[in-house]
């Protein structure tokens, strides 16, 4: 005769085990969340050391302690040229409500135009966030022009550039582009001269990834590993959804088809084989219709109503449970009329009174 436990202890290992996997699952997604974000911190800070290496800058050495001798870096400024350096960073897409892009603009000038000296690497990228102009000049973008004096520390400047919608959620991706000069007072000659320039991008926004087009400056040939300044920077830049929001949106939509198809075969079910239904099935279908709307809205960064997501699964999956409740309180509603008509209830007898004469 098999083995079998008490009932009682049954429900225990069953609650025992229940317990155990949704532990797991929710270590599970806290893992996954942990390992996204130091994933994407290392992300950020591998981008912020290539964007060190690649700025304009005078040959330089790296110190790397230890007893090693210093390792020269060839730098892409001649003595005696000035040159500017230019952080771009895409702090906030919102292609949703307002359709801009908020961008942040760190400007650094180096050569001739910074009145730092020093020939170590670490030194010199230090002095690159205090370091004054030693001469005024002006920065035009595509949006706006930004102009220092001689003697001031260039600050952060913000600009809004205008960017499309997000209805091919979540296969959108935003085209970023703009064109930058700049000049600068010569005090050698007192004059206005074209100040090249190197643009490196440092944007990054959770849900997004962000790609150099083919267009931007940076893949001239003439730019090379270092970073060379350029006499006119085309910045150009593509910004598309990451992983993790395009898995997640996808996943909601199988669960919503998933939800409606089940709710689909249990109305086929009960029409098919006439059996009895009530109104609570009926009411199975509303209240999925409602936390419809709720599901979707949990896919990251999803415009409203209308977008391409929304034509793979919630348009149609609305449409499936709406036809299933009609369909639901029609089969009630039949077999009520089906129903036999039940005799009405016999009437108790009435007194009978007799008129005395």
């Amino acid at each position: 005769m098999p083995f079998r436990l008490p009932a009682r202890k049954r429900d225990t290992v069953r609650s025992g085990l229940a317990f155990l996997g949704i532990a797991g699952l929710m270590a599970l997604v806290l893992g996954l969340g942990i390992t996204n974000l130091k994933r994407s911190n290392n992300k950020h800070a591998t981008k912020e050391n290539d964007a060190l290496m690649t700025l304009s800058r005078p040959d330089l050495v790296l110190n790397v302690g230890g007893g090693a001798p210093p390792q020269p870096i060839p730098g892409t400024l001649q003595p005696g040229q000035a040159a500017l350096n230019i952080i771009y960073t895409v702090g906030k897409l919102d292609p949703i409500a307002e359709k801009t892009a908020r961008i942040f603009i760190e400007f650094y000038p180096v050569g001739t135009l910074s009145p730092f000296n020093g020939t170590d690497l670490n030194d010199w990228a230090d002095s690159l966030g205090s370091t004054p102009a030693l001469a005024a000049f002006t920065v035009t973008t595509s949006y706006k022009t930004f102009t220092f004096r001689a003697g001031e520390r260039p600050l952060r400047q913000e600009q809004t550039m205008v960017i499309g919608d997000a209805d091919r959620y979540p296969l959108d991706h935003q085209d970023l582009e703009d064109y930058i000069t700049a000049t600068y007072v010569d005090p050698a000659t007192n004059r206005s001269t074209l100040l090249p320039v190197t643009v490196v991008d440092d944007s990054w926004q959770q849900g997004w990834n962000f790609v150099r087009d083919p267009t931007d400056s940076a893949n001239s040939p003439t730019v090379g590993a270092a970073g060379s300044a350029q006499p006119a920077w085309n910045f150009a830049l593509i910004a598309k959804r990451n992983a993790t929001t395009k898995i997640l949106s996808f996943g909601i939509i199988g669960l919503m088809w998933l939800l409606s198809l089940t709710y689909f075969v249990v109305g086929f079910r009960v029409v098919s084989t006439d059996r009895k239904v009530d109104l609570t099935v009926a009411a199975l279908g509303a209240t999925l219709m409602f936390g419809m709307n709720a599901l979707r809205s949990v896919q990251p960064g999803i415009p409203p109503t209308g977008c391409i997501a929304d034509t793979f699964g919630y348009m149609w999956n609305m449409c499936l449970l709406a036809l299933c409740c009609i369909i639901a309180v029609a089969h009630y509603l039949w077999r009520i009329d089906r129903l036999p008509q039940l005799p009405p209830p016999p009437q108790p007898p009435q007194p009978q009174y007799k008129e005395v004469a």
